[in-house]
């Protein structure tokens, strides 16, 4: 199960500080969506959260994941594979810390 503030400082320990605030950006954004459009808005505000999670992992990190998750296809050889895969490793790694299902 996840809280809020154990994410936050997760965050807040994994990621500069640039990428820290604007992910509590995208968060209170997300949820002032959500709210407008009649929407779960606490999903939607953990989601602008961890949006970013990976999107600083180094190369190595990345390929820990991408390994232990058999993550593969054309996406992966792409060039523009530094910019779109943190989205893709970031969605297993809120499974795995947070036990997340659906955000």
């Amino acid at each position: 199960m996840y809280n809020i503030d154990s994410i936050k400082q997760y965050l807040k320990s994994n990621l500069s500080q640039f990428r820290y605030e604007h992910s509590l950006l995208v968060a209170d954004e997300a949820k002032k969506l959500a709210l407008h459009y009649g929407l779960d808005s606490e999903k939607a505000y953990i989601a602008g959260l961890v949006h970013d999670i990976a999107k600083e992992f180094s190369d190595e990190e990345n390929s820990k994941w991408i390994k232990k998750y058999n993550l593969s296809g054309d996406l992966f050889k792409s060039s523009e594979f530094k910019n779109v895969i943190h989205a893709n490793i970031g969605s297993v790694v809120i499974k795995e810390l947070y036990d997340f299902d659906d955000v």
